[in-house]
C-alpha cells in the first residue's frame, strides 16, 4: 500500500483540529448561556455514566485495531482479515453493552431518563465508527473532510434548534446523533476491506486478548477523565459544580487538541517503523514531536493562566466566576497531557511496551481517585481539577522513566527552559494588560494579540531554529508561486 506523507497527514489532521478548536469557541459561549451551569452539569453527569458503557463495549479494540492495521497494511489479505474480524468483535461487544445500558434507562429518574435515551446515539456511533481503520491506513484526508462537515452541521443546528434549557435533549442529539449519521459517509472508502467472517475460522479470542491490553489503560484513564465528573455529582449533589467543571474543561480541551494533533498522525507511522526496526527514524520523529509540543504548549499554558479572569466572564457569561480557578488549574494540563499523550503512545504503545504504559496510567488513576476522595468534599470541582493535574503529572513522570531509551533528554530540557522563559515574559505582559484594562472582550483580544506578538518577536530575535525553518518554508513557497 502506498505510504502517505507524514507532513500531509499532519496538515489534514491539523485542519480538523483547528476546526475542533473553532467549534467550541463558537458554541460554548452560546450553550453556557442557554443551558446554564445546571443544564451543562446535567449533560456532563449523564455523559459520564454512558461513557462507562461505551468504554466496556469498545474494550480497547479501536486502539488495538489501529496499530494492527498499521502493522499489516502491506499484506492486503491479512489486512482484510483483521479489519473484518475486529469490526465484528466490536459490533458484538457494543451490542452487549447497549443491552446492559437499558437497565440505566429503565431505572433512571424523570430528570435523566430522556437524556439517557438520547445518549443511546453515543453507543450506536461507536458501533459504526470506522475512523480507526483510516488512522491505521494513514488516510487522514478523508477523516478531516468528514469531520469538517460534521462540525459545520453541528454548529448550524445548535444555533437553529437550541434556544433554552428545554432544548437540552435536542442539543444532546445534535452532538451524538449527527456523529452517528456522519460515520456512514466513511464506509464507502473502506467497505472493500470487509469480507464475511466465519466465526468458526477466525481469531476472535486472539483479538480480544490482545485488545484487552489496551482496555486496561482505558479503564484507568477514565478515572481521571470521566470519574471526576461522576464523583462531583455523587459527592456534591450539585449540577452547577459539574457545570463549572465541564465548561472549564472545555476551554482547556480547545487548546489540548491542537497540542496533541501531531501525535495522532505519528502513532501509526511509529508502529510501522517499529515493525521494520527503524530505530533512528523513530527517534527522529520523537525529537521533532517533543520540540513541537514544548514550542506550542508552554505559551498556551502561561497565556491561559494569565487571561483566565478576563476570558471566563467574556467567554462563558455571568455566573461562571467559579470557573476561573478551574481554568487556571487545567492550564497546566496543556503541557502535561501534550507530553504524556505523545510519549506514552509513540514510545510505549507503538513499540509494544503496553505493560509499562498500563503501569503509568493505572498509577495515575489510583492517585487521582485518592486525591478526589480527599479534595472534592472540601473544594468541590476545584478538588477534581487539582486531582487531574496530579494524576497526569505522575503519569508523565513514569512515562519519561520508561521511555528514557528513546528520548534525548538534554534537548528536551533545553527546549523547556527556552520556551518556558519566553512564555513567562509573555505571561507577565498579558497579565499586566488584564490588570490595567476593564473586563471586556476588547481586553481579551488585546491580551491575546500582545501575547502572540511578544512570543514570536522574541523567538525571531533569538533566531529560534524551529521558527526560522518554518519561515523559510513559507517564504520559499511564496517565491515559487
Amino acid at each position: 500500500m502506498k505510504q502517505t506523507s507524514l507532513k500531509s497527514n499532519f496538515v489534514f489532521n491539523l485542519i480538523y483540529q483547528v476546526v475542533a478548536i473553532i467549534t467550541p469557541i463558537i458554541t460554548t459561549p452560546y450553550i453556557s448561556r442557554v443551558l446554564g451551569a445546571e443544564g451543562n452539569g446535567r449533560y456532563s453527569y449523564a455523559l459520564s455514566i454512558v461513557t462507562y458503557f461505551g468504554m466496556f463495549g469498545i474494550l480497547g479494540i479501536t486502539t488495538y485495531g489501529q496499530l494492527k492495521i498499521a502493522q499489516c497494511r502491506d499484506d492486503e489479505e491479512q489486512l482484510r482479515k483483521n479489519i473484518s474480524e475486529i469490526m465484528t468483535i466490536k459490533t458484538i461487544t457494543m451490542l452487549f453493552s447497549i443491552i446492559c445500558y437499558g437497565v440505566i434507562i429503565a431505572t433512571a429518574d424523570d430528570n435523566y431518563r430522556i437524556i439517557y435515551m438520547v445518549l443511546l446515539f453515543f453507543l450506536l456511533q461507536n458501533i459504526n465508527d470506522v475512523a480507526f481503520i483510516f488512522q491505521g491506513l494513514e488516510m487522514f484526508k478523508t477523516l478531516a473532510i468528514r469531520n469538517l462537515i460534521i462540525k459545520i452541521v453541528n454548529i448550524a443546528m445548535i444555533f437553529i434548534f437550541v434556544k433554552d434549557l428545554g432544548d437540552i435533549y435536542i442539543y444532546v442529539f445534535i452532538i451524538h446523533g449527527v456523529m452517528f449519521i456522519g460515520n456512514f459517509f466513511l464506509w464507502p472508502k473502506v467497505f472493500k476491506y470487509f469480507k464475511i467472517v466465519n466465526p468458526l475460522h477466525c481469531n476472535f479470542m486472539y483479538h480480544l486478548k490482545e485488545s484487552f491490553v489496551y482496555f486496561v489503560p482505558t479503564i484507568a484513564t477514565s478515572v481521571y477523565t470521566v470519574l471526576d465528573k461522576s464523583m462531583i455529582g455523587w459527592i456534591t449533589k450539585s449540577e452547577a459544580q459539574n457545570g463549572y467543571y465541564e465548561q472549564a474543561h472545555k476551554i482547556e480541551q480547545i487548546l489540548v487538541v491542537l497540542v496533541t494533533a501531531l501525535g495522532v498522525v505519528t502513532l501509526p507511522r511509529m508502529a510501522y517503523l517499529n515493525k521494520n526496526k527503524d530505530r533512528d527514524g523513530m527517534k527522529h520523529i520523537m525529537d521533532i514531536t517533543v520540540n513541537f509540543i514544548m514550542f506550542i504548549s508552554l505559551p498556551m499554558c502561561v497565556g491561559l493562566f494569565a487571561v483566565a479572569p478576563v476570558l471566563v466572564p467574556c467567554f462563558l457569561g455571568d455566573g461562571y466566576e467559579a470557573c476561573i480557578p478551574l481554568v487556571r488549574a487545567f492550564s497546566f494540563l496543556i503541557i502535561i497531557v501534550g507530553l504524556d499523550n505523545t510519549i506514552g503512545k509513540q514510545c510505549l504503545v507503538a513499540t509494544n511496551r503496553q505493560r509499562m504504559f498500563n503501569i503509568g496510567v493505572i498509577s495515575g488513576a489510583v492517585l487521582n481517585f485518592l486525591v478526589n476522595m480527599c479534595l472534592i468534599p472540601v473544594l468541590g470541582a476545584n478538588g477534581a481539577a487539582i486531582s487531574s493535574v496530579c494524576a497526569e503529572g505522575l503519569i508523565l513522570t513514569l512515562f519519561l522513566i520508561f521511555s528514557r531509551d528513546m528520548i534525548n533528554f538534554k534537548p528536551m530540557v533545553v527546549s523547556f527552559i527556552k520556551y518556558g522563559i519566553i512564555a513567562a515574559v509573555m505571561g507577565v505582559i498579558v497579565w499586566l494588560i488584564g490588570r490595567a484594562m476593564e473586563v471586556r472582550t476588547l481586553t481579551l483580544v488585546v491580551q491575546i494579540a500582545a501575547g502572540v506578538s511578544v512570543y514570536f518577536v522574541i523567538l525571531i530575535i533569538i533566531r529560534d531554529e524551529f521558527v526560522m525553518r518554518a519561515m523559510k518554508m513559507v517564504m520559499g513557497k511564496l517565491k515559487n508561486r
